[in-house]
């Protein structure tokens, strides 16, 4: 029994699940929760994101540090990421993962402090360069959460795809 791989496996669905539960408490919890009460949401999302990013981050770095072991145990060569079905699905998996990674800096480290930044003091109403920071950032967390279901998909793919 690969003791080793067992744990490097959990950890990388754990990390997983909690990157993707997050967002998808962010995006379908959260923001809809607070709409209906007049709190703007891009504001309740900014002060879960703030939380939420230490988790983000720490669950990618295991993702990457896991994905690279994972990796290293079934393919035999980086060209099969090219020349096999299993590589190709991979490929296309890790090229969502680095997407979603770029979105969540762009999120975190760009527009969240743009929007701490300029956000007004209650109850002035926000400029419409705020207000485009707040829509930038929320149809990009929706993008993050779209690519993070298509990775799901790709992974249940590779769970049948041959790796030869």
């Amino acid at each position: 029994m690969d003791i080793l791989g067992i744990v490097m496996r959990w950890l990388h669905l754990t990390a997983a699940f909690t990157w993707l539960g997050g967002l998808i408490f962010m995006n379908v919890v959260l923001t809809p929760a607070v709409a209906p009460r007049g709190i703007p949401p891009q504001f309740i999302r900014l002060m879960g994101m703030k939380r939420f990013s230490r988790f983000a981050w720490g669950s990618i770095a295991v993702l990457v540090i896991t994905g690279i072991y994972n990796t290293s145990t079934v393919l035999s060569s980086l060209a099969n990421l090219i020349t096999t079905t299993y590589g190709i699905v991979l490929l296309i998996k890790i090229i969502a993962v680095a997407l979603m990674i770029g979105i969540t800096a762009e999120n975190n480290l760009i527009l969240a402090p743009k929007l701490m930044a300029g956000a007004p003091k209650p109850p002035n109403p926000p400029d419409k360069k705020i207000t485009g920071i707040q829509k930038t950032l929320v149809k990009l967390s929706y993008v993050n959460l779209i690519l993070g279901f298509t990775v799901l998909l790709l992974v249940a793919i590779l769970r049948v795809a041959p790796n030869f």
